[in-house]
């Protein structure tokens, strides 16, 4: 298997791929039935959730942790599926339930509710576990009042909403965007620097502040700033005039390649717990309250700079090891498009890979980008810069991560 880092580089030579050596398998204890277990999932989902031949499927998962495969439908379940269930390992347990909705009546739901709701501040839906409900965030109902009058609005739209389910979110507004942050310097923003007459595109994660003094920094992945040792890194504002800083040293414990994280030591001396996160575009920003580690089959979005944020991604390898840029990067995470749109793209890495934890309406840091799976290459949608994208992706573990550098979040 190739990979390649998620850094757009201006020269096509830098930006070769990658090779996966054998350290990179993942270690997953009971990796043989997750393998299986996956590729039964994969097989199910690319066969019945073409949406222009409709069927019943609403949501299929493995969960190593369980040792369980979940498979939800509306109506009769197709007889074709057996024959997929029939190759999961005999010790794994099969739950089949039934769904209120299919894939793609909550897919097209999902897209009618963004596209309606704008107005109302939605800002992500996506489908529920279960296959019940859309999830909807917004950028401004906290409370149970403004999330009822958001839910009422939305099933007052034409068309069916009647799947939708509001939750909250901690977003703010911001005045900067994506591409031309300033100070206090936060996550999920662009940033470049110069490769002789050339540039190298990378993204932030979050700001970070050390264990020993509490000096503030911004963290991003060492794989982007390894060739920008000793240069000025700024915004991605055009001209690049924008000076954001330089790349940490002075402390060597700052710089982990093989857990692929560094961190970046502003000139002004100040970042912030807010991160970019939407559009490539965007000034939205959002709260950072921790950081997190992801777990098979948890959704997650990822967040770089260069090709926004994507919450169609699921966990589906963790504790890897992979090799790139002449390191063996540690507790790498995998994650794979549920929808097989792209998650990730060149420029994205050293941005945030996020959650959002109901119960405490919090946003949690899980990761930092890493890479992608030229593999699973496909076609890109609006990018800030032209780029790659891809289907996989792959990103530093955010709590071993900070853990390594001896840093953490603000909260």
């Amino acid at each position: 298997m190739s990979f390649r880092v998620s850094r757009y580089i201006f020269a096509i030579a830098v930006l070769a791929s990658l090779v996966v050596g054998p350290s990179a398998k993942a270690e997953v204890p009971g990796l043989a039935t997750y393998d299986r277990a996956e590729s039964v999932v994969s097989k199910i989902f690319a066969d019945f959730s073409d949406c222009s031949t409709p069927s019943g499927l609403s949501q299929v998962f493995y969960k190593s942790s369980e040792n369980s495969f979940f498979l939800y439908w509306k109506g009769s379940v197709d007889s074709r599926v057996q024959d997929y269930v029939s190759a999961l390992p005999m010790d794994v347990k099969v739950l089949v339930s039934s769904a209120p909705y299919s894939w793609c009546e909550l897919e097209a739901t999902a897209n009618a509710v963004v596209e309606e709701g704008t107005l109302l501040g939605v800002s992500v839906a996506y489908p529920a576990e279960n296959g019940g409900s859309v999830i909807v965030e917004t950028q401004s109902a906290n409370s149970a009042s403004q999330i009822s009058e958001v839910q009422q609005k939305l099933n007052d739209l034409p068309g069916t909403f009647s799947a939708v389910t509001v939750e909250g979110s901690s977003e703010v507004v911001a005045a900067s965007s994506r591409q031309s942050d300033s100070s206090p310097w936060s996550g999920g923003a662009g940033y470049f620097w110069p490769i002789g007459t050339l540039a190298a595109r990378c993204s932030t994660s979050a700001g970070v502040w050390s264990d020993a003094n509490n000096v503030p920094y911004l963290l991003s992945a060492s794989h982007c700033v390894e060739p920008a040792i000793g240069k000025v890194i700024t915004t991605y504002t055009g001209d690049g005039t924008a000076a954001i800083g330089k790349v940490d040293m002075t402390n060597t414990g700052y710089y982990k390649p093989d857990n692929d994280v560094a961190v970046i030591k502003p000139n002004s001396n100040t970042v912030s717990d807010q991160m970019f996160h939407g559009g490539i575009s965007a000034a939205s920003t959002l709260t950072v309250w921790g950081a997190g580690t992801s777990s098979l089959y948890q959704s997650v979005c990822i967040n770089g700079a260069n090709t926004g944020k994507h919450c169609n991604a699921q966990v589906t390898g963790v504790g890897m090891v992979v090799r790139y840029n002449n390191y063996d990067r540690k507790n790498m995470v995998r994650a794979e498009s549920t929808d097989s749109t792209y998650i990730d793209g060149t420029g994205d890495s050293g941005g945030p890979v996020f959650n959002y934890v109901s119960s405490t309406n919090h946003y949690m840091l899980d990761g930092i980008i890493g890479g992608l799976d030229p593999s699973s290459v496909i076609p890109c949608g609006v990018t800030f810069v032209p780029s790659e994208c891809a289907k996989t992706a792959y990103y530093e573990d955010a709590a071993s991560g900070l853990t390594a550098i001896h840093m953490h979040l603000s909260h």
